[in-house]
């Protein structure tokens, strides 16, 4: 079935389909920056039935009730100060925007589980492609080299695993 999400005209989901087959059947916790108006939320439940499916929207008139999943409407780098609690994985379409992409992934990195996946979506939508990919890989490996599983850049998708 598709959904009304740029997902599909960016061509994420075949990559998403070969990165999370092995998950579909688990109970997993995904979180998804950026929502819009919730497509890409019941694309997911229908993908992950067994999986708890949580979206971050700022802006409460796109999105605030997504059946079957937990829609929080606030800005992300705030809301999750201090506990962003257990995640599998974790997809940032929000802003795009060089330091709220930063902030997302300092502040979520540690809470993602050991095998998770961290994607940053539209990568080269960012203005500060380079200066992404340079912070996110080349530095932070010194900070959490160690939990890099793999890297990857895929279409205009970042995928980092633990």
């Amino acid at each position: 079935m598709e959904y009304n999400t740029d997902k599909y005209e960016h061509g994420y989901i075949p990559i998403y389909e070969e990165i999370f087959e092995k998950l579909r059947n688990k109970e997993l916790r995904l979180l998804e920056i950026g929502v819009f108006e919730g497509e890409s939320l019941k694309m997911w439940r229908e993908f992950f039935l067994k999986g708890k499916i949580v979206g971050v929207e700022i802006d409460p008139k796109r999105c605030s009730n997504i059946e079957g999943c937990e829609v929080i409407n606030a800005d992300a780098t705030k809301y999750f100060q201090g506990s962003a609690g257990p995640r599998d994985i974790i997809i940032d379409d929000g802003s795009h925007k060089f330091e709220d992409i930063l902030a997302s992934f300092n502040l979520l990195w540690p809470s993602l589980n050991p095998g998770g996946v961290y994607v940053i979506e539209d990568i080269y939508g960012s203005n500060d492609t380079s200066q992404v990919i340079d912070v996110m890989v080349d530095k932070h490996k010194a900070i959490f080299g160690k939990e890099f599983k793999s890297i990857e850049l895929r279409n205009q998708l970042l995928i980092l695993k633990k």
